[in-house]
């Protein structure tokens, strides 16, 4: 999703892999993300809390990548619908059917038509069905945002609008965790949170000029990161006998989803990749949606590695491989199926 036709960016490439790392770790529960809550053991409890404190910047992330690529076009909206949204639309009527096969399989008995709508419709139900709505609600405005961005003069108002995010979202949601308030009626309305992250991926690509191509600037976003992800960490840490201790990871996800952004960019525009890695980085970046798509069953079917080399190297360290033998796995069978020309139309 976000793609350019023609010549890629590395630098996005090599996010879009670091982002799907991400969602297949976010997702790997117990055994990974959530596994400091079990552990005994020091260093998996730190690591892990760390980890379930920052991880959550992959979707963020996602959509950072998709404004980089796509808020500098003026597209019409009729465009856009026959384009951008009938492919997603497509998309996702497809994952809505296989999973439901998928989690009804062996009880074939039970399934029915009304069912499967209900899924599709819900679709939050579903891991990947929920990113795909939404994708599509951010596809809904996306000629509006194109123009949007353009009519934004000034730079500073994108860090505005993340700076009112994180206060309205992150920091009153600290405060009314420890107050016993429901959640303030406060709103950021102008850009919903899909938006808000597609517009500071432009941001960063087109306007912010050279602000992020200085080291300094750079070290300034890793170090607000690391003292909110030490702030994270005690919110989640305070949390872990509640319910609350899987919403709050993602506190201050934009924030460490820029830092990500700003700081492969910085790399990759200061020490360009070898011809032979750039090529590695684009193919493996082609793979990474179908990845998402099917991230589900690679984690089942690759499950036993993290069963063998759990005992032997610990779970962190165990849940990283896995991990990553399902992205391997991911982006080489998407990049197989799209030698065939339909398939390659969607993914």
């Amino acid at each position: 999703m976000g793609r350019e036709k023609g010549h890629k960016k590395p630098y996005l490439e090599l996010l879009r892999v670091i982002a799907i790392f991400g969602v297949v770790f976010c997702h790997t529960e117990s055994a990974g993300i959530h596994h400091y809550v079990l552990t005994s053991n020091a260093v998996n409890y730190w690591m892990g809390l760390f980890l379930a404190s920052v991880s959550q910047y992959c979707i963020p992330l996602f959509f950072m990548i998709s404004g980089a690529v796509l808020l500098q076009r003026e597209e019409s909206i009729s465009y856009v619908y026959r384009h951008r949204i009938v492919r997603i639309g497509l998309i996702t009527v497809l994952m809505g059917l296989l999973q439901y096969l998928w989690i009804y399989r062996g009880h074939w008995e039970t399934m029915t038509l009304k069912g499967a709508v209900r899924l599709l419709y819900e679709g939050a139900t579903v891991t990947p069905l929920w990113f795909l709505f939404a994708y599509l609600s951010f596809l809904m405005v996306l000629p509006f945002l194109q123009r949007f961005v353009r009519a934004v003069t000034d730079g500073r108002w994108f860090l505005y609008l993340l700076a009112g995010y994180v206060f309205l979202n992150d920091i009153l949601a600290i405060l009314e965790y420890y107050m016993g308030w429901n959640h303030t009626m406060l709103r950021l309305p102008i850009v919903e949170y899909p938006a808000l992250m597609t517009v500071l991926g432009y941001f960063v690509e087109h306007r912010s000029g050279d602000m992020f191509l200085k080291l300094k600037n750079i070290m300034a976003m890793i170090g607000i990161s690391g003292v909110l992800a030490a702030l994270s960490m005690f919110v989640n840490q305070s949390t872990l006998e509640g319910s609350n201790y899987i919403t709050m990871g993602s506190l201050f996800a934009p924030v460490y989803a820029l830092t990500i952004f700003v700081t492969v960019r910085y790399i990759v525009y200061k020490r360009p990749m070898p011809e032979a890695l750039e090529k590695a980085v684009c193919f493996a970046g082609a793979g990474t949606f179908g990845t998402y798509l099917i991230e589900i069953q690679l984690r089942e079917f690759l499950f036993p590695i993290y069963e063998f080399l759990g005992p032997k190297i610990h779970a962190i360290p165990a849940a990283f491989v896995w991990v990553g033998a399902c992205v391997l796995t991911g982006i080489l069978l998407t990049n197989l199926l799209r030698c065939v020309p339909v398939i390659r139309k969607l993914l």
